[in-house]
């Protein structure tokens, strides 16, 4: 009887030490992010390894050393701890993360084949993980695959909208090619990143995208149109998919007003302003006999942000890495509207497909 008790208590005890060490480990592994956070990686490690002592296979633990193994270039360390992660963690929640860790170290190794059938694999099990479809179209991308790696930024804005990196990667696929989505797709970026080197960048984007086909010299402006520029239809008469052929058109023929001679002593955010209300209007003017992912993605979001009259703020938004005081003097001035818009575009409801 005094054996049983004996080995009942030691099982007890087993059992309470065994909760205590996971808290502790897990205090430990704080302790190692802090000085992942400062760039000191080995030190890091050596702490998560002394949590994992404590806690043999704590998640936390090893997916916080798996991402510093990324972080300091130990690919291959990281790679195969990731596959060990997975086989011992199959029913952790936030598992994603470790699969992204695992295709990022393949394809930074040069080997985005093998991280696409990782991220793919990951997809499988986490089919709402916005940055497993980004991983994998920055994956196809590295590939020069552009045709499979735009529906995979698609998925990832879909399932996260508020991804700048996302409708980055859109707005730049898409650069030269389909001028209105590109558009749209580094506005949204704007308002979701309106500062930092990204949107440094992209302004630059925006500037040649909106006036590239509009020259002016003197009092005569020119106008460039590619006159075969025109709807593609099916034969039926049926305007495919994703077709912005006549909003292009109207965007060009509104760049031309906006930037002439009489709005020349306007503020660029200004402008911007109108010719961004003009191309709201061109797009709720196309709406109902157009489709497409496009159309039914972002089009919806700029028709309400100018039937609620938010296209002046947003403007300001677009140039707010431009260095420009009069954009950091308006938005002193008009911080209760800013704050009006970040509320609605917080809280607006987008396409889920």
């Amino acid at each position: 009887m005094k054996k049983i008790m004996m080995s009942l208590f030691i099982l007890t005890a087993s059992i309470s030490g065994f909760t205590q060490d996971k808290e502790g480990a897990e205090d430990l592994v704080n302790d190692g992010i802090i000085l992942h956070d400062r760039g000191d990686y080995a030190g890091a490690i050596k702490i998560y390894d002394k949590a994992l002592l404590l806690d043999k296979n704590n998640y936390f633990a090893m997916a916080e050393k798996a991402l510093t193994l990324y972080t300091m270039g130990s690919y291959a360390k990281a790679i195969e701890f990731c596959k060990e992660i997975v086989i011992i963690h199959s029913e952790e929640k936030e598992l994603w993360n470790v699969y992204c860790n695992w295709g990022n170290s393949l394809d930074a190794l040069g080997k985005s084949e093998e991280s696409i059938e990782v991220y793919e694999e990951g997809i499988v099990h986490f089919p709402d993980s916005y940055l497993l479809y980004f991983n994998e179209g920055i994956a196809y991308t590295t590939l020069k695959k552009y045709d499979e790696a735009l529906p995979l930024f698609q998925k990832a804005v879909m399932a996260n909208p508020s991804h700048a990196g996302s409708h980055n990667a859109i707005g730049r696929l898409l650069y030269g090619e389909n001028r209105i989505p590109s558009l749209m797709a580094f506005l949204r970026f704007f308002a979701i990143e309106p500062e930092g080197s990204r949107a440094v960048g992209n302004i630059e984007l925006v500037r040649q995208m909106t006036t590239s086909n509009v020259s002016q010299k003197g009092n005569v402006t020119t106008i460039t149109i590619d006159i075969f520029a025109l709807p593609d239809t099916t034969e039926d008469g049926t305007v495919l998919p994703d077709d912005f052929a006549t909003v292009d058109f109207m965007l060009s023929l509104n760049t031309a007003l906006v930037y002439n001679k009489e709005n020349k002593k306007k503020k660029e955010a200004e402008r911007f302003a109108m010719l961004l209300d003009n191309l709201c209007l061109s797009l709720k003017a196309g709406q109902e006999k157009n489709s497409g992912f496009y159309w039914n993605y972002y089009v919806p979001y700029f028709i309400e942000m100018q039937e609620k009259e938010f296209t002046e703020v947003f403007s300001y938004l677009v140039f707010a890495s431009s260095g420009e005081k009069y954009v950091k003097k308006w938005f002193e001035v008009n911080r209760g509207l800013t704050q009006q818009f970040f509320k609605w575009s917080d809280n607006y409801e987008w396409y889920k497909g």
